[in-house]
């Protein structure tokens, strides 16, 4: 019988599989890290084109004057205090309202369901971890006889979704009714935020030089420029607007 002396066959030590083990353990609680960053990451994209959308939404039916008569109906505008204020602030956004829309101003419109492109404070956005803070009217100002500009602001829960999420706009231009005391001057009709351009309108470019004449042909916007709300560039005196809900056209007008 021959003996094989100084060979030794043995598994691993405790010590070396408490090393192993742990090494294995940081490894995987890095990827694990890695994947959950993603995914916040992946959320917070989701929930930003998601308020985008909304933004989209309500610019569209803020031009659509029937909606944003319906909107705004019963309120009174005070021209006495600085800022100038509305008497009060939607509950909700509905997606639309029941037609034919009450002629007089003071019968309420009826929401046509229960769906809410803006839901009321402290709720969330429809599909989203977004919870609405507030919805009000900002920025007014006198544009006209009787004529007004405003934003309806929507501004969101910084403690909901992934991380803080910024104050979304759309325009608005109403009318008051300028016969009625200045510290409450009755709600008349909206109009367009996008007013078309007239003959003679000439087409802004950042305030420094100009396009030719708007002629009805398709218009380019300023590759420099982007927004949603109507901006005040001083062109000539007149207002920049932006006309492109759908963000695939933009059309750039001072109405001098």
């Amino acid at each position: 019988m021959i003996f094989f002396k100084g060979i030794k066959n043995r598994g691993m030590s405790i010590m070396e599989v408490l090393v192993a083990t742990g090494l294995l353990s940081i490894v995987s609680l890095g990827v694990m890290s890695m994947i959950s960053s993603q995914n916040k990451e992946v959320t917070a994209l989701t929930e930003r084109l998601g308020i985008k959308d909304v933004e989209a939404q309500l610019v569209n039916v803020m031009n659509v004057a029937d909606f944003c008569s319906c909107l705004m109906r019963g309120l009174t505008l005070n021209t006495t205090t600085a800022p100038m204020t509305l008497s009060s602030n939607p509950v909700d956004i509905p997606v639309g309202y029941n037609q034919p829309i009450p002629a007089p101003l003071t019968t309420p419109c009826t929401p046509n369901s229960a769906n809410r492109i803006v839901p009321s404070g402290g709720n969330k956005i429809a599909g989203y971890n977004v919870r609405v803070n507030t919805i009000t009217y900002t920025d007014i100002n006198p544009i006209g006889s009787s004529k007004y500009s405003a934003n309806l602001k929507v501004s969101f829960d910084p403690s909901s979704g992934v991380r803080p999420h910024a104050d979304i706009k759309a325009a608005v231009i109403f009318t008051v009714n300028s016969a009625d005391p200045a510290a409450a001057q009755r709600f008349q009709a909206c109009g367009s935020a996008v007013p078309a351009a007239s003959a003679g309108c000439r087409m802004c470019k950042s305030c420094g030089g100009s396009w030719p004449v708007y002629a009805g042909t398709a218009d380019t916007k300023d590759a420099d420029w982007s927004g949603s709300e109507v901006l005040d560039w001083g062109c000539g005196g007149g207002m920049a607007y932006y006309n492109a809900p759908s963000r695939a056209v933009a059309r750039l007008c001072c109405a001098n």
